[in-house]
């Protein structure tokens, strides 16, 4: 009985180690209707250079790679979870409404390089190198330097 429960235990091991991490180029055309939308909101005068499915055990994320550097990353219902610009700024436009409001009054001299969603919150980092953390309601939970 021993036997075959390590046996069964190697078999489900290897089998998750398999199908965990598996990455694959996808067609522009392919990606879910929300990250499509989003791009053409946001990010229209860009070329796609690359587009990637990520699957992580259960989960499956989408990566967007544009031909300038910039890229965005969207979980499997297509929320956006992460996105960069390194060569110009990011429009405070793709910001949920309240902190929207927030940073174009507080932080409207500073451009957005990065914004990332993280457990219901979105931080914000700044070419100057400031990152400030929101929560969902617009109040500002954490600053860095």
């Amino acid at each position: 009985m021993k036997k075959m429960f390590v046996g069964s235990l190697l078999i489900l091991l290897t089998t998750g180690s398999c199908y965990a991490g598996n990455d694959r180029s996808i067609e522009v055309a392919l990606l879910p209707e929300k990250i499509k939308g989003f791009i053409a909101t946001h990010f229209d005068n860009k070329n796609i250079a690359f587009a990637k499915e990520e699957t992580e055990w259960f989960e499956k994320s989408y990566k967007v790679i544009f031909t300038d550097g910039s890229s965005a990353e969207f979980d499997r219902k297509g929320n956006w979870i992460e996105v960069k610009n390194k060569q110009a700024s990011l429009s405070a436009e793709l910001l949920p409404e309240k902190i929207r409001e927030k940073v174009i009054a507080d932080y409207d001299t500073l451009s957005i390089r990065e914004v990332e969603r993280k457990s219901g919150a979105v931080e914000i980092k700044f070419t100057s190198g400031m990152e400030v953390t929101f929560d969902k309601d617009g109040k500002i939970t954490d600053i860095d330097y």
